[in-house]
């Protein structure tokens, strides 16, 4: 598959009828959007995906601030049906929009896929200009200056850019299709994915160095650990402790504390681990809780990136056997003058499980 087809399926922008040149409406003048890094730019080659993700975020915040300012104006100063074509369409070019920056947040780009993106996701950019400018033009001269004074205030910022991506991710699933997977996210286009197991193995490794290189707060309890967990990883831990399935969360969250924090239960998922996996255990309580995870990774060798779905997927490292067991956990701290990557068991496991470690030969 060559690479400008392969770019094709990953982030689609498919033709768009956009209306046609319409006379300037009354009123004051429409004031295009400010040019911006799709317009203009090329992705440096030394940072393509980043330079592409700082785009593609740009481009959003621009289009948000547009749909807010539309919902701002007075019903009375607007005529909905008037819009509502060119409103739908322009609503299916933003969720391309966002489908783009989700996929190159996943890791399904690479450095080198970056220039072969770029003329889809151009094309895409400019109709969504030209549909705000209709958009503009239809409305009557109050609304419109009403609505452009909305959008010149820019009261969504990035903040709420990265709030949008995370409830999707929340929502999202991955349905099998024979030969195919389609990446549903409830409220938009479905997206073809290509069945590639290097596409997968890739995404599955960025998500882990995501998740493993976040800041974390080392004095954190297990409930706190737990909420910055992968719904996966989640899912995981609760089916190693024996919980039911649970498509509540918090409930989820809840139960696995509850079981983890009780003395019963905790002497339960410590006997199973084999005497490697407590060792690795101890290791962590001498340090009183919080280890560089570097020399975890080197005496005791590394955890499985191709694991995601810990549920389905029970980890063969027994360094990741003992993260999946709910009793470490991985982020970054500051330790001395510099940030390191650190296992840590949590704050209120640390005084009942060295009790239950049964001694075991240092390996």
């Amino acid at each position: 598959m060559s690479m400008s087809r392969r770019g094709a399926k990953i982030i689609p922008f498919p033709g768009v009828d956009v209306p046609q040149e319409e006379d300037a409406a009354d009123g004051p003048e429409v004031e295009d959007w400010p040019t911006i890094e799709l317009d203009v730019g090329e992705a440096p080659r030394h940072d393509a995906v980043f330079w592409l993700d700082e785009a593609l975020v740009t481009a959003k915040l621009l289009e948000l601030n547009f749909l807010r300012a539309l919902d701002r104006i007075p019903p009375h100063l607007l005529d909905r049906e008037s819009l509502v074509d060119t409103l739908d369409t322009f609503h299916q070019l933003g969720r391309r929009l966002t489908l783009a920056l989700e996929l190159v947040r996943l890791g399904q780009v690479e450095p080198d896929e970056v220039a072969a993106h770029l003329p889809g996701i151009r094309q895409g950019w400019q109709a969504l200009r030209t549909l705000r400018a209709r958009l503009l033009d239809r409305l009557g001269p109050r609304a419109r200056e009403f609505a452009q004074a909305e959008e010149s205030r820019k009261v969504l910022g990035r903040l709420d850019v990265e709030r949008l991506l995370k409830e999707r991710s929340r929502a999202r699933t991955t349905v099998p299709d024979r030969s195919v997977r389609h990446l549903a996210v409830p409220g938009s286009l479905p997206l073809l994915l290509p069945n590639d197991p290097d596409l997968v193995l890739r995404m599955r490794r960025d998500l882990r160095r995501r998740q493993d290189h976040r800041p974390v707060n080392v004095e954190m309890d297990l409930a706190g650990w737990l909420e910055e967990l992968p719904h996966e990883w989640l899912e995981g831990i609760a089916r190693g402790l024996g919980l039911p399935p649970c498509n509540d969360r918090w409930e989820q969250e809840r139960a696995v504390v509850e079981r983890l924090t009780s003395p019963r239960w905790l002497r339960s998922v410590v006997g199973k681990l084999s005497p490697l996996e407590r060792t690795i255990l101890e290791r962590v309580l001498e340090a009183r809780g919080v280890l560089r995870y570097d020399f975890l990774v080197h005496r005791y060798g590394a955890d499985e990136e191709t694991s995601w779905h810990w549920a389905e997927e029970v980890p063969t490292t027994p360094l990741e056997r003992v993260r999946r067991s709910g009793l470490l956990y991985v982020g970054v701290t500051r330790l001395g003058r510099r940030s390191h990557r650190v296992g840590v068991i949590p704050v209120d496991l640390r005084d009942n499980l060295p009790r239950l470690l049964t001694p075991v030969r240092r390996l």
